[in-house]
C-alpha cells in the first residue's frame, strides 16, 4: 500500500502515467487507486429506512487485487470507473441489512440512485471492506483530508516480489521526491514462519534420528542372528584360508547393504509422499538432492554402525570351535 507520508506536501501520485510506471516493475500484478472511505447513509426504494454504511471507492485494478468471492453478480471493471457509471458492490453484510439479495437492485446514497451489479462474502485482502460496499471511484467523494486520509494505491505483486517492488514502487510514483510516499507491506510473517518451520524441523529431525536408531539396532540384531546362523560357514571359509579381514568385509559388506536398501526404500517413500500431498493441495513440491544424499549416506551410515559388533564377533571365531557346532 502506498499513501502519503505524515507531513508531507500534498502531490498527486494517482494519475494513470503513475500507474502504468508501477505496473511495468518486474513482479506486479495489478496497481490500483483506493480512495479514502466514507461512512454514507444508503436506502432501498420505496422503503424510507436508511442504514448506515461504510463506502470505499476503487478502481477496477484495486477491485482485482483485493480479489473479491462473489456470492452472486459480476464486479464492476475499468469501463464502469472511466465513465463513472453508478453501480455499487455490497458486502453480505451490507446487503442483509439494506434487503438486497439479488443484482439489479437500486439503493439510494445522498440522492443519487446506484445499482448493484454483485454481493461479496469474502476477500483475500482489506478486510474493511467485508462490512460496507465498493464503488467505481469518481461516482461521488468520500472526501480526504490533511492528516493523510488521501487516496492509497494497492499493489498486488508476484509471490515473493514484495520486497523488491516496494523498494522501487515510490521511485514510479513520485520520482521528484520519493520521501513524499509511504510504502508499507502487510507484516511480515518470514519471522513467525521461520520459527514455526524451525519447531517443525527439529520434532521432524527427533523423529528421524529415533526411527534411524531404531533401524541399526534393528540391522544389527539382524546381522548378529545371521553370524550365529553361519558360525559354521565362517569356521569353515576360515580353514580354507579366508582372513580375518575377509570375514569383516563380508559382514560389513551385508549390513552395508540393507542400510542403503532401507534409505533408497525411505527416499522413495518420501517423495512419493511430498509429490502426493503436494499434488492434493495444488502446491509446488520442492526437494533437494542434497537432502536425498543425506539420506543415502545417514543409511550407509546406519548399516556400518550396526554392522560393527556382529563383525567383530565374526572375526573373533576360532575355526575350531566354528567346526564344533557343524
Amino acid at each position: 500500500m502506498v499513501s502519503r507520508a505524515a507531513g508531507a506536501t500534498p502531490t498527486d501520485f494517482t494519475e494513470p502515467g503513475d500507474l502504468d510506471r508501477v505496473r511495468a516493475i518486474s513482479g506486479v500484478v495489478h496497481a490500483g487507486v483506493m480512495d479514502p472511505p466514507g461512512t454514507f447513509l444508503v436506502g432501498r426504494p420505496p422503503s424510507s429506512g436508511m442504514t448506515e454504511v461504510v463506502i470505499q471507492p476503487v478502481d477496477a485494478d484495486a477491485l482485482r487485487a483485493i480479489r473479491l468471492h462473489l456470492t452472486v453478480g459480476t464486479p464492476f471493471n475499468s469501463l464502469h470507473v472511466r465513465s463513472r457509471s453508478p453501480l455499487i458492490m455490497l458486502s453480505e453484510s451490507a446487503a442483509r441489512r439494506l434487503g438486497v439479495a439479488r443484482p439489479g437492485t437500486g439503493v439510494r446514497i445522498d440522492g443519487l440512485m446506484l445499482t448493484v451489479t454483485a454481493i461479496y462474502s469474502d476477500v483475500d485482502r482489506r478486510d474493511e471492506v467485508l462490512l460496507g460496499a465498493l464503488v467505481p471511484r469518481g461516482v461521488f467523494a468520500t472526501g480526504g483530508d490533511s492528516s493523510g486520509n488521501q487516496p492509497r494505491v494497492l499493489i498486488e505483486t508476484q509471490s515473493g516480489a514484495a520486497d523488491a517492488v516496494r523498494e522501487r514502487a515510490a521511485v514510479a510514483l513520485a520520482p521528484e521526491d520519493v520521501r513524499v510516499l509511504n510504502v508499507s507491506r502487510p507484516l511480515d510473517a518470514s519471522g513467525f514462519r521461520q520459527g514455526t518451520e524451525g519447531n517443525v524441523r527439529s520434532l521432524a529431525l527427533g523423529v528421524v534420528l529415533i526411527a534411524l536408531v531404531m533401524g541399526t539396532i534393528s540391522i544389527a540384531s539382524s546381522a548378529v542372528s545371521s553370524v550365529h546362523a553361519r558360525t559354521a560357514e565362517l569356521g569353515l571359509r576360515t580353514v580354507l584360508g579366508a582372513l580375518r579381514r575377509h570375514i569383516f568385509i563380508q559382514i560389513m559388506t551385508e549390513t552395508l547393504a540393507l542400510g542403503l536398501v532401507g534409505a533408497l526404500i525411505g527416499v522413495y517413500t518420501g517423495v512419493a509422499v511430498v509429490v502426493g500431498i503436494s499434488t492434493w493441495n495444488g502446491w509446488e513440491p520442492v526437494l533437494t538432492l542434497a537432502a536425498i544424499g543425506l539420506a543415502l549416506l545417514a543409511g550407509a551410515a546406519a548399516g556400518i554402525i550396526a554392522g560393527l559388533p556382529p563383525a567383530w564377533r565374526a572375526v573373533r571365531l576360532q575355526p575350531v570351535d566354528a567346526l564344533r557346532r557343524q
